[in-house]
């Protein structure tokens, strides 16, 4: 279990932040933080591998896998459109067969008002993703929001469908996170980490500045032998300077290593 950061961590420092040239600087940068890996942010995924032609998708997947560094991708959020749908289903797993990507984050569907979709559509979607990905042996990870999404539902229906957890969407939905931990199990294929401070919704603050108890999380992750990465997804602790982007990500990186280590003493 490794702790990695969200490469989105980095996009309020400039407007065109998803060029490939971008992202490889930001992987320096989350390497020299001191993280081992890494999830590449879902608007980064759009540019690199939908919105393009499909030779530039397969390039861009192929100079991303010598880093050797990711091991989750966003996807981007489900669109209306069926057929762009497929298409960005085809595209995200082709390069996170050729990235060795294990792990694909997505949502259920929203309409444009924000309000969940009827749940056939969402199951639809799923099964689909789902059953594309597992030839290329890659997971599907339904992420819990700050709306309650009946995550059972899909799972008890889709077999290959996993969940990923994140930690301040569960906080903000009234969710207790080792609970969830302890829950969802083997079915749990990856995590977006970060504090809450249990009042502003969906705020994703550093590990320890919140109201989570990190020695029940590391218990229940051990105890359900959880085998994917902590990547964290501390959305408020950004900043349009990249000088304190980069001192933010060091303590990030410092303080998930050192709760770790208390947990363990």
């Amino acid at each position: 279990m490794r702790t990695g950061l969200w490469t989105g961590f980095f996009l309020l420092e400039e407007k065109c932040g998803d060029s490939l040239r971008t992202v490889l600087e930001y992987v320096r940068r989350i390497r020299n933080a001191g993280f081992l890996c890494g999830e590449l942010d879902e608007r980064s995924a759009f540019h690199l591998f939908v919105d393009c032609k499909e030779r530039d998708c397969e390039a861009n997947a192929e100079s991303l896998a010598k880093l050797n560094f990711f091991t989750q991708l966003h996807a981007p959020k489900p669109v209306s459109d069926i057929e762009a749908q497929k298409l960005m289903e085809k595209r995200i797993v082709r390069a996170c067969s050729i990235m060795g990507v294990r792990t694909v984050v997505t949502h259920p569907f929203v309409t444009e008002a924000g309000v969940p979709e009827p749940k056939d559509g969402s199951f639809e979607l799923l099964k689909r993703f789902c059953d594309d990905a597992s030839c290329a042996d890659v997971c599907i990870a339904l992420e819990n929001q700050i709306y309650l999404v009946d995550i059972d539902f899909y799972l008890s229906r889709i077999p290959r469908l996993g969940v990923n957890i994140d930690f301040a969407h569960a906080v903000a939905s009234g969710l207790d996170v080792p609970a969830m931990i302890e829950r969802y199990g083997s079915r749990l294929y990856g995590l977006h980490v970060s504090d809450s401070d249990g009042r502003t919704e969906d705020f994703h603050i550093m590990p320890g500045r919140g109201i989570l108890d990190w020695n029940a999380v590391f218990e229940k992750l051990a105890a359900v032998r959880y085998a994917g990465d902590l990547h964290l997804e501390i959305v408020h602790e950004r900043s349009e300077r990249p000088d304190a982007n980069d001192r933010t990500a060091e303590s990030a990186c410092k303080t998930v290593t050192e709760l770790m280590e208390a947990w363990r003493s």
